[in-house]
């Protein structure tokens, strides 16, 4: 967690922060695994940075989910961290100096299931998913979707299958898992696309048995 200097930072300090170190124009990344059966969901944020040496207090906008693990990564590798949240703001702080011009950010978090309504929900059975639009309840870190490039990741048990109005650049399998990549923004934007997590086979009718006769 943060040590107690940074719970001291006013909101002055923490708007500096966050426009002095906003990511340089480029692609997002927006990975999703999505199990309609298991618990929760899971997801993970990753956006390059723009730093120097000097760089210190890196603040970002963060609504919605939990979150689990903070990483960042540059020239020299990974970066030891120190990260909380206060209100709606999380707070990074790294524990040596940055190495060459760019590091990326990598947020992991946990996501409950809603009701209805935005954010990801799913049927009584666990057997499927749906997503009406991707907003802060699952890209906690976009404050302005609409206006960024995205490459969007949905991870499904390799039983399923993911569908979207978000065009489809990829398909692949890792294990037991099978994921579809797609770019949102431009034509379709990233609070306007929708996801749909189904089995991949369709549950076959059951057949009604003939009564037998006497």
């Amino acid at each position: 967690m943060l040590t107690h200097r940074l719970a001291l930072v006013t909101t002055f300090l923490l708007f500096l922060a966050a426009i002095a170190w906003a990511a340089p124009p480029g692609t997002r990344t927006l990975e999703l695994e999505i199990d309609p059966g298991a618990p929760r969901w899971n997801g993970q944020y990753v956006e390059w940075l723009a730093v120097s040496p000097s760089t210190g207090l890196i603040a970002r906008r963060f609504r919605g989910p939990l979150v689990s693990a903070v990483e960042l990564t540059d020239a020299a590798g990974g970066l030891p961290v120190n990260w909380g949240q206060q209100g709606d703001t999380l707070l990074i702080e790294p524990r040596r100096a940055f190495s060459g011009t760019l590091a990326s950010l990598r947020v992991s978090y946990t996501g409950e299931w809603a009701d209805s309504g935005a954010g990801l929900s799913r049927d009584t059975a666990g057997r499927r998913a749906y997503l009406p639009r991707l907003d802060f309840a699952t890209a906690p870190m976009a404050d302005d979707v609409s206006s960024q490039r995205w490459s969007v990741s949905i991870h499904v048990p390799g039983t399923h299958r993911a569908r979207s109005n978000i065009p489809v650049t990829a398909v692949g399998r890792t294990g037991t898992w099978r994921t579809w990549t797609y770019r949102a923004g431009g034509a379709v934007s990233l609070d306007s696309s929708r996801v749909r997590i189904e089995p991949a086979t369709p549950a076959k009718p059951t057949a009604k048995k003939k009564p037998r006769r006497r």
